[in-house]
């Protein structure tokens, strides 16, 4: 090469490391035939979609996520999806991430110095009163419910499972002076009603009478008494001894009870039959007639009487029977000693007067 080659040469030479110096690296790669123009972004970015879209480390610090934009990586990014925040976890923005340089980046492809989505909170809104349950419907303690996650909290925003309380048991029993003394059986039973009865019941005068759950005690039923009957409605005290029938009524808010009383301490009074059917025991009239009465549906033909019964609140002796009918039609029953016999079909009332121990019976 001669001198002016030479210096034509190094001529160029300096004139591609000034160019070199004034433009940078693109202008050599432009000159090499790298990195064209359609695989390229501003800033040196190459948005490579990665088949396999694997999650980068989360674990660096926010200061790093930006990177580098000023051209030194080519960028190979992967896009990574969103995880949404929860009530007590953080989620994470979607965003394109560098392989090489760790860096991280919005769809615009703009540097993103944080990713992180910041946990929601719990939304506890307002504390919901507790609600009894009740034989006919399920309550609840009182909580909190959180409108983000739908979970649940007590009043010290402690989590719960489940705010539900069961309904209360139908199985249930008479309390006698504290202890357990029958228990109820139901007879009626619907949506919103609910009766149990107890038969012949031995109760003394003084007797304090609890509602409560079989086996259980100390969780007594608060109840209304019905007007008239064996039990004194302020101190749930038994008025006399006697054998009674108790009868328990539940609705959705109130809760009765009745105890009759009309077997009491003294004389007793059954409508017996003369074909071995089980007694049919006699109500003291309310008034102080000395009358004691039942109801019945009777046959013709059959043949009843009235036996007496001596009870000293704990067990009855026979006395004597009574057949002697008064004020009665003969179509209705006429006296065959020592029985009465019924001589039509129909519901009546048999009534026995303890003072003039006889009999009549008046069709119903």
């Amino acid at each position: 090469m001669n001198k002016g080659h030479r210096f034509i040469a190094l001529i160029g030479l300096l004139t591609l490391l000034l160019l070199t110096t004034l433009c940078g690296c693109e202008f050599i790669d432009s000159v090499l035939g790298k990195n064209s123009e359609q695989n390229r972004l501003p800033g040196g970015l190459n948005p490579q979609q990665s088949e396999n879209k694997s999650e980068h480390s989360s674990g660096q610090s926010n200061e790093n996520l930006g990177g580098s934009t000023d051209g030194s990586c080519e960028h190979e990014l992967l896009w990574i999806e969103q995880i949404e925040p929860t009530c007590e976890e953080e989620g994470r923005l979607a965003h394109y991430y560098c392989s090489i340089c760790e860096s991280c980046f919005n769809e615009a492809i703009e540097p993103l110095y944080s990713i992180i989505a910041p946990s929601l909170g719990h939304a506890y809104g307002t504390l919901y009163d507790a609600k009894p349950s009740t034989f006919f419907e399920k309550g609840n303690v009182e909580y909190y419910h959180c409108f983000n996650c739908g979970r649940f909290f007590d009043k010290n925003l402690l989590y719960i499972n489940d705010v539900t309380t069961d309904k209360i048991s139908t199985e249930l029993a008479i309390g006698i002076n504290g202890q357990i003394k029958a228990d109820f059986e139901i007879v009626e039973e619907s949506s919103d009603r609910i009766t149990w009865q107890i038969s012949g019941l031995k109760v003394t005068a003084g007797d304090v009478v609890t509602v409560c759950l079989k086996n259980n005690t100390e969780n007594a039923f608060e109840f209304s008494v019905e007007p008239n009957c064996n039990l004194n409605s302020q101190n749930n005290q038994i008025y006399k001894s006697a054998v009674s029938n108790v009868t328990l009524t539940a609705t959705p808010n109130l809760m009765t009870i009745s105890v009759d009383g009309y077997y009491s301490v003294g004389m007793i009074y059954y409508v017996g039959y003369a074909s071995g059917q089980a007694e049919s025991a006699m109500e003291k009239s309310q008034t102080e007639n000395g009358e004691h009465l039942v109801t019945l549906t009777l046959s013709a033909n059959d043949y009843i009487y009235v036996n007496a019964y001596e009870y000293d609140g704990v067990t009855e002796e026979y006395v004597n029977s009574y057949c002697a009918l008064v004020n009665t039609s003969s179509q209705i029953a006429v006296e065959q000693s020592p029985f009465i016999k019924i001589c039509e079909s129909g519901t009546y009332t048999v009534i026995f007067n303890e003072n003039t121990k006889t009999v009549t019976i008046v069709k119903v």
